[in-house]
């Protein structure tokens, strides 16, 4: 993990091994307590990473999901403070859940299927929907209530 500073122009790599293989992580998302947290992407990560820069530290969540190709390429915090990532590609189907106040991950009910390019960016609403413009094969919009 790459920390780059700012402040001090410097950058260093944390000392924790989070794996191997092509595509790990693609996007992160700032918790309210300012932990980062990244979902899996491509076949390099089956878990979710979480990076504490209060303590240079970075460590996985116990969740698996699987080696599959393309699973998370997204997430956005939702007001209640869960961070929430659309399924993209062929390598996921449900939305995944990142609590970072239980410091754990879970998929929601809904399967959208495992076609590609599905959903590739979300955001959060004031009214704390996560809306999801469908991408290159989703013809609807997919909102995700985190008050469910």
């Amino acid at each position: 993990m790459l920390l780059i500073d700012p402040p001090h122009s410097t950058s260093y790599l944390l000392p924790e091994d989070d794996g191997t293989g092509w595509g790990k992580y693609s996007s992160i998302a700032v918790a309210l307590d300012g932990r980062i947290f990244a979902p899996p992407y491509s076949t390099g990560a089956s878990k979710v990473l979480v990076i504490d820069p209060s303590r240079n530290t970075s460590y996985l969540l116990p969740e698996d999901y699987g080696t599959g190709l393309w699973k998370y390429w997204s997430s956005a915090v939702a007001l209640d403070g869960r961070i929430f990532a659309p399924p993209y590609d062929t390598g996921a189907s449900k939305v995944l859940v990142i609590d970072p106040s239980r410091n754990t991950s879970y998929l929601l009910p809904e399967d959208y299927g495992t076609g590609v390019e599905k959903d590739y960016t979300n955001a959060g609403a004031p009214d704390g929907r996560n809306f999801v413009p469908p991408y290159s094969h989703a013809s609807k919009v997919l909102v995700i209530d985190a008050s469910h």
